[in-house]
């Protein structure tokens, strides 16, 4: 025989009346007069006398190198043999298998 169980049903509590708008939290709660936060109030911006110097270390420490344009160079020598391909590839002939079939 299986025992009850004594866990409470899962199913929240549930009035037939109407509510009134009446709850313990507007009868709690007690009104009280606050003052607004103080905050310090941030100092006015106020642009520094004089030109600022744009050089950076990296900027001061480059110099400029000549520029020379580069030809591009075919290899003299290929994997691939020169000329037209004569034969039959295993890719071609399963093809050709696979659109006969259709």
């Amino acid at each position: 025989m299986k025992q009850p169980s004594y866990k409470p049903d899962a199913v929240a509590f549930r009035s037939t009346e109407p509510f009134d708008g009446s709850s313990t939290q507007r009868s709690d709660f007690v009104g009280r007069q606050t003052e607004r936060v103080w905050r310090r109030e941030p100092e006015t911006y106020r642009k520094p006398e004089g030109d600022l110097d744009l050089n950076t270390t990296a900027k001061m420490a480059y110099t400029r190198k000549p520029l020379e344009k580069t030809t591009p160079i075919k290899p003299q020598e290929t994997h691939i043999t020169p000329g037209k391909f004569e034969g039959t590839s295993a890719y071609h002939v399963s093809l050709s298998l696979f659109t006969e079939n259709r």
